[in-house]
């Protein structure tokens, strides 16, 4: 990545992808720090951090509701604009959608109250990817921020955030749902009897495992839900379309091994398919290469030259040996490990990408996401 400050500089928006474990979060929160320190009001969405991370923005705890970070807190630098910080929430999501798409406050409560919505706004596969677009949505229309940076949820699935909508708008268009919806809408109830006699062996067959009675918990969802489908829709294709406009770009966070690299291309070309706009690739905790092993180190010369310093004087030649011996041959595998990763880097090669170093110490405070930082805007 050549540029990634014109990046900050052009965009409204920076979407962070990557599968789980290769420090996206972290990252994510480095790249809203840097706009805020160059003079953006810059807000980042992230999902289920880590504790240390909150840590990091110098707050206890993250929440769904958005928070200023103080940033008097950084000592290198003095930030010319602003950054807050969410934790998105899924269940706070899905119930500000009920509430808004709604057609009366008695539908709304049905909804609330039914044991599937319940199910479907906290532990449903994908929830959390919905919930993090309608709170996309919502911060952009509110025009306070200059950027928003959103840290999607770690998926093996690439781009399921962008996909799950459609597979609910599928799950309506089911001809048993549509259904189940008509048939709840006609009797308020749920009976076999309002269906053909294939769907009545279906549905009995799924009812011996459920039961009845879950299955017109169901139908009492469906039907109470499909009031929002339309306006979910219609939302859905908004947030779509502002994915896909110049103003929003995507970053790729990967690590410098051979599964992350794959995932990484698969998420790129996932990005390309969909027609998003894909800036490049983060690789996060690169070995840095400390000492060049192309040429024989002289061990030897460099244990007489450590000898015959005064502060040696009192340690056996032994010890000294053994000592300079194993920090030599660790030096040589870390070269190597370097080397290895390069060659898996190779693969990106046709790409921008930015290497940010493993650094010793865990990021712990805003001036250590600034390390980071520093890696990436160079």
């Amino acid at each position: 990545m050549e540029n990634f400050k014109t990046l900050i500089e052009n965009s409204k928006i920076i979407v962070s992808v990557g599968s789980g474990g290769v420090g996206k979060t972290t990252v994510s929160a480095s790249i809203a720090l840097q706009a805020a320190i160059n003079g953006k009001k810059t807000v980042v969405l992230t999902i289920d951090p880590a504790k240390r991370l909150a840590n990091s923005l110098g707050i206890e705890k993250l929440t769904n509701e958005i928070q200023k970070i103080d940033l008097t807190l950084l000592t290198e630098v003095k930030p010319k604009g602003e950054l807050y910080a969410m934790m998105l929430d899924m269940k706070t999501a899905m119930d500000d959608m009920v509430d808004r798409e709604s057609s009366s406050e008695d539908n709304k409560k049905t909804i609330f109250d039914n044991k599937i919505y319940q199910i479907f706004s906290t532990s449903l596969s994908g929830t959390q990817d919905f919930a993090a677009m309608e709170k996309l949505w919502d911060i952009y229309n509110s025009k306070k921020y200059d950027l928003i940076v959103l840290d999607t949820p770690p998926t093996s699935n690439a781009l399921d955030f962008l996909t799950f909508p459609q597979r609910i708008f599928d799950t309506f268009d089911n001809k048993i749902t549509k259904l189940m919806i008509s048939m709840y809408q006609n009797s308020g109830s749920f009976a076999f009897k309002f269906f053909g006699l294939g769907t009545q062996v279906i549905l009995k067959g799924i009812g011996k495992f459920v039961g009845t009675e879950t299955l017109e918990i169901l139908s009492s969802f469906l039907f109470h839900i499909s009031d929002l489908i339309e306006g979910m829709k219609s939302r859905s294709i908004d947030v779509f379309n502002l994915l896909r406009s110049k103003e929003v770009n995507f970053v790729v966070i990967t690590a410098p091994t051979p599964v992350s690299i794959k995932e990484a291309l698969f998420f790129k070309d996932e990005l390309k398919r969909f027609n998003l706009n894909f800036s490049g690739f983060i690789v996060n905790r690169y070995h840095n290469k400390f000492i060049d092993f192309d040429e024989k180190i002289d061990k030897n010369g460099v244990l007489n030259k450590i000898k015959n310093k005064e502060s040696f004087e009192n340690i056996s030649e032994y010890k000294i040996e053994k000592l300079i011996s194993k920090l030599i041959d660790n030096l040589e595998k870390f070269s190597k490990l370097t080397s290895i990763e390069d060659k898996h880097l190779e693969l990106l090669k046709s790409y921008p990408f930015i290497k940010i170093p493993f650094f010793e110490h865990d990021i712990y405070n805003l001036n250590g996401l600034i390390k980071i930082s520093k890696e990436i805007f160079k």
